[in-house]
């Protein structure tokens, strides 16, 4: 669960970013599902496309640092908030209940609060059946602390932390 408060005088968007998971491949849905009501001006915004690729270098928000993988071995998130006229983002009022779900690779970001209460959001994430587990260096998003030692690298997500949710017709108990 994330939430904002009011955002303060001078608060910047939080920053345009990608997913960082911990599996082998690219291929899954985030869900951002707020429990109280969210004016467009303070909604997830998704960039639209751009999940499409080229696999954009996540940046820490604050220091813009390439913490979760090598400097330079990706392209770079282009300047977005320098001409945001230049891309299609999209960004919706929401109600309790309502939810974007949107790829992994899709860039995203959300802006400060702007409005008096918080900002209150349920974030999850689902997998497709071929993901396999892929081991990081870096702080995933979310964190799995100690899978690592429960899961080899190359194995299928099978583990109560990535339970099935919608079973494959030969995958059904």
């Amino acid at each position: 669960m994330f939430w904002s408060r009011k955002a303060g005088p001078g608060s910047a968007r939080r920053g345009i970013r990608t997913s960082r998971t911990t599996t082998s491949t690219a291929q899954g849905v985030s869900a951002w599902i707020p429990v109280d009501p969210v004016p467009a001006a303070g909604c997830l915004e998704i960039v639209a496309g751009t999940h499409r690729g080229p696999w954009l270098l996540p940046r820490t928000f604050l220091l813009r640092e390439a913490k979760w993988f090598p400097e330079g071995s990706l392209a770079e998130i282009p300047d977005i908030e320098a001409d945001r006229d230049a891309f299609d983002i999209r960004r919706f009022d929401l109600e309790p209940g309502d939810a974007i779900f949107f790829d992994f690779l899709s860039v995203h970001g959300a802006p400060g609060f702007p409005f008096s209460g918080r900002r209150r959001v349920l974030s999850l994430r689902y997998l497709s059946t071929g993901a396999m587990h892929a081991p990081r260096a870096w702080h995933t998003s979310p964190p799995f602390d100690g899978l690592d030692a429960q899961l080899a690298q190359g194995a299928v997500m099978d583990h109560p932390l990535f339970p099935v949710v919608w079973p494959t017709a030969g995958n059904v108990s």
